[in-house]
């Protein structure tokens, strides 16, 4: 993944030799000491350094990603984040999260709800197949 700086997003297949849950916590206390400052920038690089240490991104670490890009107007950055989330198979309510809510306008966002509204007919589909055939 590209970045607005031109540097680029890596992941690692494992996290990092001697970092561990007290790395986590302290890039997650930071985050969140720069999230109430709303120094957005600040969080983006706790959030890359957070992402390093990450095996690979977990659907909640990809929402926050895009949250932060869109409170840097950083739009298709965070489309990037959103479309990576729903090609895990998930859905999202953007309409409801003050932070994505901006994207719902962007143009590009139209092929990613189109996505998730594909990813919600699986679960429908599911859902009628699994229903017990009786009760007690």
């Amino acid at each position: 993944m590209s970045c607005a700086r031109g540097d680029s997003v890596q992941y690692p297949s494992e996290p990092r030799a001697g970092h561990g849950p007290r790395r986590f916590l302290e890039l997650n206390k930071r985050g969140r000491e720069l999230s109430q400052k709303k120094d957005w920038q600040g969080l983006r690089d706790i959030l890359t350094e957070f992402g390093k240490e990450l095996p690979g991104p977990s659907p909640t670490y990809l929402l926050r990603v895009a949250s932060v890009e869109v409170h840097l107007s950083h739009n298709a950055l965070a489309l990037e984040w959103l479309r990576r989330y729903a090609n895990m198979g998930l859905t999202y309510d953007v309409a409801l999260d003050d932070d994505l809510k901006p994207l719902l306008t962007d143009p590009g966002f139209a092929k990613i709800a189109a996505r998730m509204k594909e990813n919600t007919r699986a679960i429908r589909q599911a859902e009628k197949i699994t229903k017990p055939a009786c009760t007690l």
